[in-house]
């Protein structure tokens, strides 16, 4: 069959979505009928993706003896998983007829949307961006939750485009970036526990950009206003631009300091896109994080912060919101003697000139 679908994009939050939706029957019958690869064993690829991926929800959730439902969960590796390493109680559903035969046969048990049980969490690896109706199925999930359930979401990332930016296709109706898939939760009341975007390297399944989230739903009725998060994000983008402009000023005084980024996060994936950074000498971005060592992204290598003292740079600027006490005790316990500036600073005395 030869289809023809449109893109178009949300000005306010960068959602990319099929203009065109060709049908729930269209979708309905391609993914109950269509043969799906199936394995019986997982590869060291699904393996290392397993552990990372419960590794990211256990630093805010403790998934021992849980119950866990994943929505389309592909070869139920996942599931298996968290059943053996967490001893949890696992249940699944998916429209295909032959994966579900698959995943019964590895004991794997289906339960429908609608049934009346309260999970601990609910996982959507990889399904979000298949669905039209986004509201309608983060209310269904909401109903599945018990008070202190939570939603574990991954999904192809659209914050930069590159090589490793996943290619369109037809099944998936949304392309979510970094802003829209935070903006979708927060707009429906969702509280926002944990967010990585990270690259499946070496995944042949998928080997492109991600991005990983963790929420807790509303616990009561959400209802704000309307323009509340308009003018939340009008104040985030002017404050955002004065602080790329401020840093494009210091690296022009500064233009001959070799300069380093610390740590690798979304933030510095950022000030590398969006600034005039990258026309100076960059000599790297600093990670404790292993996994993230000898990547490259947009020509600048991850590199562990041991080498910062081989390295020696003129500047370090601290880009982790969250994190740049640890990173400043860290540096001076290894004696680094650069020059340490962060986003912080540099925000608080934006506001403080602004007064």
């Amino acid at each position: 069959m030869n289809i023809s679908t449109h893109y178009s994009g949300c000005k306010n939050c960068g959602l990319i979505f099929q203009k065109s939706y060709l049908g729930d029957s269209f979708f309905n019958k391609y993914y109950k009928t269509n043969l799906q690869k199936f394995s019986s064993k997982p590869t060291i690829y699904d393996k290392i993706q397993c552990k990372q991926q419960s590794f990211f929800i256990s630093k805010n959730f403790n998934l021992k003896k849980k119950s866990i439902f994943e929505i389309g969960p592909g070869s139920g590796f996942f599931l298996k998983h968290l059943r053996n390493v967490f001893k949890c109680k696992v249940y699944f559903y998916d429209l295909n007829e032959n994966t579900t035969k698959n995943l019964i046969k590895m004991n794997l048990k289906k339960i429908s949307l609608k049934k009346k049980i309260k999970i601990d969490l609910v996982v959507m690896r990889h399904v979000l961006e298949h669905i039209n109706d986004l509201k309608k199925i983060i209310k269904s999930v909401r109903n599945l939750l018990n008070d202190n359930g939570k939603l574990f979401v991954e999904v192809p990332d659209y914050s930069t485009l590159d090589t490793n930016t996943d290619r369109l296709n037809f099944e998936h109706l949304s392309q979510f970036s970094f802003n829209s898939l935070s903006m979708l939760f927060a707009n429906n009341g969702w509280k926002i526990d944990s967010i990585q975007r990270t690259h499946n390297i070496n995944d042949p399944a998928t080997p492109h950009n991600v991005i990983r989230l963790l929420v807790t739903p509303p616990r009561n009725n959400f209802n704000i206003p309307k323009n509340i998060f308009f003018n939340f994000k009008k104040k985030y983008l002017k404050k955002n631009l004065q602080i790329n402009q401020f840093l494009n000023s210091y690296f022009k005084k500064n233009k001959k300091n070799k300069i380093a980024l610390y740590a690798a996060s979304h933030l510095s994936f950022s000030l590398l896109k969006e600034t005039e950074i990258l026309k100076y000498n960059v000599c790297g971005m600093f990670d404790s994080d292993r996994r993230k060592h000898n990547i490259t992204f947009a020509g600048v290598k991850v590199f562990s912060p041991s080498l910062l003292k081989k390295i020696k740079p003129d500047v370090i600027l601290i880009t982790s919101i969250a994190y740049e006490a640890e990173i400043r005790s860290n540096l001076k316990s290894m004696r680094v003697k650069s020059k340490i500036i962060s986003l912080n600073e540099i925000s608080s005395k934006l506001c403080r000139c602004a007064s």
